[in-house]
């Protein structure tokens, strides 16, 4: 019966981790950089670069505000929860496996950069939509 709870433990930290990853860490780690250099090349405004960070600070704020709500509701149960082994464990493997399926796959590559498109756009400057409109 023990390892029935660790697995489903393990799940519930791979699915947290996964959410984690794709809402919170890549769109930081792989579209700030990206972003604070379009910014100082001009091709779009400075505003780009902390409109950057406000979904995944939301998400943030979003996932603590629910991990609170559940530690007071269930303070006991959520502490052993959280403090179990195979939820760290699961949370790790997935934000890693989210990390490496959008920095190594094809498809993974094509999402990230579909999604810096589409938030890019609004804040391109006369030369940033010439230099997109000379790629496409």
């Amino acid at each position: 019966m023990g390892q029935i709870v660790d697995y489903l433990l393990f799940a519930l930290g791979l699915a947290i981790g996964v959410l984690t990853a794709i809402k919170i860490w890549v769109p930081l780690i792989y579209g700030l950089p990206r972003t604070i250099l379009w910014s100082a090349r001009r091709w779009t405004r400075w505003v780009s670069v902390p409109a950057r960070c406000l979904v995944p600070l939301a998400w943030l704020a979003g996932l603590a505000v629910i991990v609170v709500a559940f530690g007071f509701a269930l303070s006991e149960t959520t502490r052993r929860i959280l403090l179990d082994p195979a939820v760290h464990a699961g949370a790790l493997v997935g934000i890693v496996f989210a990390l490496l399926q959008a920095d190594m796959s094809i498809t993974g590559k094509h999402r990230v950069a579909e999604e810096f498109s589409r938030f890019v756009t609004r804040f391109l400057t006369g030369t940033g939509r010439e230099r997109v409109a000379g790629v496409a």
